[in-house]
């Protein structure tokens, strides 16, 4: 499903203008231009829409493909630590079920929480989706960014290649695998995993 990008929540009016000016109107625009880290920098650069900003409202519009979700929950599932459609792919109906009530309860996100039932037939549409969103190499990007100033490499880029930024960069000189990535980049286990 796409919508309007003003249907996501914080796209207000003077977003929304940023937004077409670089061609991006509907919600899949977004996804298809900001599901990647390279794509949100570029984005980023001629929108002058910060990164970070971006990939929640890609987060959101990922969620919204799902039918039934909309704005509204996508808000809420997000709060309740499901950012994107892969992590919703893996969640328990239950307990996702029980924490966007306790979220609710705090935060007053919707007027109503979707039923199990809702949240079940999510889980199973999430599985017959694609993944849209990278977050690796935006994590990676993150972790040199005190050496480029901006939070981006082009030597990480999507293909996770290594990090010429030696020095007060993430300190990789060859292709990492996982293990190597998260201790590079001190990774918490307390902390989600897309």
């Amino acid at each position: 499903m796409s919508y309007p990008v003003e249907d996501i929540e914080g796209i207000g009016a003077s977003y929304s203008e940023k937004l077409a000016a670089v061609g991006i109107k509907r919600t899949d625009d977004l996804l298809t231009r900001c599901g990647s880290a390279r794509g949100r920098a570029e984005v980023s650069d001629r929108s002058g829409i910060s990164e970070k900003l971006l990939l929640t409202w890609a987060n959101m519009a990922d969620l919204m493909r799902i039918h039934g979700v909309g704005s509204e929950f996508s808000e809420l599932l997000e709060a309740a630590g499901v950012d994107t459609v892969r992590e919703l792919q893996h969640r328990n109906a239950t307990n996702l079920s029980e924490k966007m009530q306790q979220v609710n309860d705090v935060k007053h996100l919707t007027r109503r929480v979707p039923s199990l039932k809702e949240v079940e037939a999510w889980i199973e549409q999430a599985k017959q989706l694609q993944p849209m969103i990278s977050r690796l190499a935006s994590i990676l990007a993150r972790s040199c960014s005190a050496a480029t100033g901006n939070g981006y490499s082009a030597t990480h880029g999507s293909r996770l290649g290594p990090c010429a930024l030696r020095s007060g960069g993430c300190g990789m000189t060859k292709r990492p695998n996982e293990r190597q990535f998260f201790a590079a980049i001190d990774w918490q286990e307390e902390q989600t995993w897309v």
